[in-house]
């Protein structure tokens, strides 16, 4: 039988750490127990966005942006290789941000990212993140969802397992991350999440890669 921690395709989920903030950076600590070559995600949700990039850092890559409607809402994804890791990054804010709240994820034994994509879900409650096509079999699919300054609750796709979630609120943006393993190759369908609330909101998917 395989170990609870591994998927099939030998990649390993190690562990993960969250933060949020109002403000101009945010301070992320890196999961505990990373090793040099493993794969870093940082999933991050912001309001007021516009489109821009919410989340950056000069070491670390913008794999996906998305933004919903004008001084609304915007999500997606960092990625770095783990190498003599510090105990935290500190990101930059981008323009035209309110509040961010972000998820560091760490992955052994992946080669990297895959594909990604982003969606504009407009003005919803429901909220399905986009459709990636694999060119690899046994990748782990990772989406994340954002929404304007809201507290209403988050229910994740049933076929993901939940990795993080922010209800905000008070100005802060609603943001959830989710994983799953997906062993075929090709189009994973969407992944669609719901919120109790109804607000501008936006999604994105990224698969890494065995």
């Amino acid at each position: 039988m395989w170990p609870w921690w591994a998927s099939r395709s030998g990649i390993t989920f190690v562990a993960k750490t969250e933060a949020n903030v109002t403000g101009v950076s945010i301070v992320c600590n890196v999961p505990p127990g990373v090793l040099n070559g493993d794969i870093l995600i940082l999933a991050w949700g912001g309001n007021n966005t516009s489109g821009a990039v919410v989340a950056s850092h000069a070491s670390w890559t913008s794999e996906q942006t998305q933004g919903s409607g004008v001084s609304a809402t915007g999500t997606g994804f960092l990625s770095r290789v783990a190498s003599g890791e510090p105990a935290s990054y500190t990101f930059t804010i981008g323009p035209g941000i309110s509040n961010v709240g972000v998820c560091m994820l760490a992955f052994r034994r992946s080669t990297g990212v895959d594909v990604k994509a982003g969606a504009d879900n407009g003005n919803t409650n429901s909220l399905p993140a986009p459709s990636v096509t694999t060119t690899k079999g046994n990748t782990i699919l990772i989406c994340a969802y954002a929404m304007n300054g809201q507290s209403g609750v988050w229910t994740a796709p049933a076929s993901m397992v939940e990795r993080s979630r922010y209800e905000g609120g008070g100005g802060f943006a609603g943001f959830l991350c989710c994983t799953e393993e997906i062993v075929a190759i090709g189009a994973t369908g969407t992944r669609t999440a719901t919120n109790t609330v109804t607000s501008n909101s936006c999604s994105v998917s990224l698969a890494i890669k065995p």
